[in-house]
């Protein structure tokens, strides 16, 4: 049996016309009945067209869509070598469309058989060419994407870096009130031999005084107006307070300037 005659048998006993099976399966009617007729030679179309075709239309009439692509790409084979001529030419002579009883279609099968020669040559129509379709790799990605996204790591790694810095250098800060600020104190003579420094109070002030060499607070309190606090070092001392305009420092009998108004700090060599 040839391939025309499965692909015709399959077709009536699915009880479908050649329009119904066209519409089905999105493949021109003129084609199908070139198929059932065994007249491959006559579609001016590639043969991975034709085996596609034959693949979907196999399955929508439940043959084997393999066998049916094995069976033609034998029957090509033999006719170029020549030695299918003969029997290619009676299968041609030999086939037409049967009128089916229960079928509507009828006269537009056999109008779609007499014109079929005439409209071969029409190209296929897109759509009927799903299975073919080669599959495209995905576009690799752009050089610009890959040098953004190694900026973007590069500022977030020198984010982090400046965050662990600031980190370091809080947790290795002395305790000192945030609003502190550094007053400008008088540079003293470096040979002054005195030890003992005296704090008076003009207003109401709070001092904390540290000996410098080894961290030992020397005084922390509060001072009101007339108050005045004498002190014995070892050494130069940090003193910090709350108002330096209430505040007059004298060391060695001789005041030492401590800035202007407002909480700050200085150093008593």
């Amino acid at each position: 049996m040839t391939i025309g005659e499965r692909l015709e048998e399959a077709r009536k006993r699915k009880g479908v016309s050649v329009r119904e099976a066209a519409e089905a399966t999105k493949i021109r009617g003129d084609y199908l009945l070139a198929f059932e007729a065994n007249k491959f030679e006559e579609i001016q179309l590639p043969d991975i067209y034709v085996r596609g075709f034959l693949k979907i239309y196999g399955r929508f009439l439940k043959a084997d869509p393999e066998k049916l692509v094995i069976d033609y790409d034998a029957r090509m084979a033999r006719r170029s070598s020549g030695g299918d001529s003969h029997a290619a030419h009676r299968e041609s002579l030999g086939r037409m469309e049967l009128p089916q009883d229960d079928d509507a279609d009828d006269g537009d099968s056999a109008a779609e058989s007499r014109n079929a020669p005439a409209r071969l040559h029409t190209p296929p129509p897109v759509s009927a060419t799903d299975e073919l379709a080669t599959e495209r790799p995905p576009p690799a990605e752009s050089d610009n994407a890959l040098y953004i996204k190694i900026a973007v790591i590069g500022v977030s790694v020198g984010v982090v870096a400046l965050l662990l810095v600031l980190l370091i250098s809080l947790i290795r800060s002395p305790d000192v009130p945030p609003d502190d600020r550094p007053a400008t104190a008088a540079e003293e003579p470096a040979d002054a031999p005195g030890r003992d420094i005296v704090l008076r109070a003009t207003g109401d002030v709070t001092v904390i005084v540290e000996q410098i060499s080894d961290r030992r607070r020397l005084f922390q309190g509060s001072l009101n107006a007339g108050d005045a606090v004498s002190l014995e070092r070892e050494g130069p001392v940090s003193i910090r307070f709350t108002d330096g305009e209430a505040l007059v420092i004298e060391r060695n009998g001789r005041e030492v300037a401590v800035g202007a108004a407002g909480p700050g700090r200085t150093q008593i060599q």
